[in-house]
């Protein structure tokens, strides 16, 4: 699994994926918004329903069974931005006087 820097903002991932018959859907998922990394673990303990234990702090993935299926719980780092490229401000003409008659 591949450790994240501590102070980055991620993103808290949680898909439930159960069995239709058993739950009348097919699961559910949610994207958090960006949080630093200790609020993002503070996420996952909630939906793992446990604590996460220190040495799990550097993991990116979690799961847990689920009655009918099981939940998969993943952090990823916040996408950066590209620049918008530069362009140089476009220019119009300025407009004709209105006589207003």
């Amino acid at each position: 699994m591949t450790a994240l820097p501590r102070n980055d903002l991620v993103l808290v991932h949680a898909r439930d994926e159960v069995n239709r018959a058993l739950a009348s859907h097919d699961g559910r998922e949610y994207t958090s918004p960006p949080h630093p990394r200790s609020d993002a673990l503070a996420l996952v303990a909630l939906l793992l329903e446990r604590p996460v234990q220190p040495h799990e702090h550097e993991q990116t993935s979690w799961s847990r069974p689920l009655a009918g299926g099981h939940r998969t719980i993943t952090i990823d780092p916040v996408p950066t931005q590209p620049e918008p490229p530069t362009t140089p401000a476009r220019r119009y003409p300025p407009r004709p006087a209105h006589s207003g008659s």
